[in-house]
């Protein structure tokens, strides 16, 4: 037992040393080409894994994948809701909540029809597939946002979007699931599940980003003034573990616990600025890390065969996931929202701004894990929407935003206050 412990040991920090290694190669790579990063960690971990030189061998099934998955999705969610300003988002909360749960919906029905019609793949192992695609990404629209000025009000729905839709996608997953080892789908079942997962997420995550923003704000005195990291990772690790032993949804606490404290001064908690910008600096590097860690390993699993196989009918599936279902899911979001005074442009870019990433690797990588028969198309599929999406819609993102003419006017401070 001691030997193996030593060697899993080995073994665990072998891989962070040449993944972080090939990040930072990989990362500078992007910047100099212009490219959302994942898309070089992708193929990286394609050329570092078992296909290629072998440096990176983690089975999909295994407790090491299964953790760096979890930790690493927990961590993107974290940061996302620190960088969901609510005060913004009161103007624009119907959009928001429709794109959340209608767009969602709508999103993984389309795909699931588009990957049953043309791949012959019953309905309920299509549905999976949509689910895991329904989710954005924060971890490649947030770095977006910070070098692209987009106007306050869609940028902030944007990124909120991409952050709540991660946990009510994570959560549709897990009712399909349940459907599938049930053999059946109910309406009435999958509705009480979601509302179950998403209902639990919420109290949890709300009582413990709470009680984390009261240790670090001044209410107590900056009782956790310099600990701003480790308290970080403490309402991260205690908000999924406590949510997921009482049946609810991890990953909606999570993002709940950041979300109540990145604005914890609508509670009348307020944080030292220098304790603000420490935590905010830590959890943005962590979720850059995580970021490597996942999408090299997604790339190191990565089955060409399955990915050829597939070809063609995925792509089709990739059309429509852009083309008819990203437009579909706005247009039913955003428009009964009167009070967000929507422009024609601002939806344009709404549809244009959907990027796959981290959430549906890691759900991706989780459905692997359990060995389903179903898990070689969810991968495939998924692998190619990443691919496309960042290619195609985050790298044209500044040149969409600024032919649309959504670039945040210096002059108008107020639209973010």
């Amino acid at each position: 037992m001691g030997a193996e412990a030593s060697e899993l040991v080995h073994e665990g920090l072998r891989l962070l040393a040449v993944a972080l290694a090939a990040g930072i190669v990989l990362g500078r790579a992007a910047n100099q080409l212009r490219i959302p990063d994942i898309v070089l960690y992708l193929v990286g971990g394609m050329l570092l894994g078992p296909a290629g030189v072998g440096l990176i061998d983690v089975p999909a099934g295994s407790a090491v994948n299964q953790f760096i998955l979890t930790f690493g999705a927990s961590a993107i969610l974290l940061d996302g809701g620190l960088a969901t300003e609510l005060n913004i988002l009161r103007r624009v909360w119907i959009t928001l909540m429709l794109l959340v749960t209608a767009g969602v919906l709508v999103t993984a029905v389309v795909v699931a029809g588009t990957v049953s019609a043309l791949m012959a793949v019953p309905f309920l192992p299509a549905l999976l597939v949509g689910s895991v695609l329904a989710s954005t990404d924060p971890a490649a629209l947030i770095p977006i946002f910070r070098r692209v000025p987009v106007k306050p009000q869609l940028a902030q729905t944007v990124i909120s979007e991409s952050a709540f839709n991660d946990a009510v996608g994570a959560i549709l997953v897990s009712v399909v699931l349940g459907a599938m080892a049930g053999g059946g789908f109910s309406p009435e079942a999958a509705l009480g599940g979601f509302v179950r997962l998403a209902g639990i997420g919420l109290v949890v995550g709300a009582a413990v980003g709470f009680a984390a923003a009261f240790l670090l704000g001044h209410r107590s005195r900056y009782f956790a003034k310099d600990y701003e990291a480790a308290t970080a990772i403490a309402a991260m690790a205690g908000a999924y573990v406590s949510a997921e032993s009482l049946g609810g949804s991890g990953f909606m606490a999570v993002f709940t616990a950041g979300l109540m404290i990145g604005n914890a001064g609508l509670f009348a908690i307020h944080y030292q600025r220098t304790g603000r910008e420490r935590l905010c600096l830590f959890v943005e590097h962590l979720g850059l890390k995580m970021r490597m860690l996942i999408f090299l390993l997604l790339g190191s699993q990565v089955d060409l065969a399955q990915l050829f196989r597939f070809g063609w009918g995925a792509s089709a599936v990739m059309a429509a996931f852009i083309l008819i279902a990203r437009p579909l899911a706005v247009l039913v979001s955003a428009l009964p929202d009167r009070r967000a005074h929507w422009g024609a442009n601002d939806v344009l870019f709404l549809m244009w701004t959907r990027e796959t990433g981290v959430i549906p690797a890691a759900l991706a990588g989780m459905i692997a894990g359990r060995g389903l028969t179903e898990a070689p198309l969810v991968s495939a599929i998924t692998f190619l929407a990443i691919v496309t999406t960042l290619l195609i819609q985050a790298t044209s993102t500044p040149w969409v935003a600024k032919k649309l003419r959504v670039l945040a006017d210096p002059s108008s401070p107020s639209e973010s206050s």
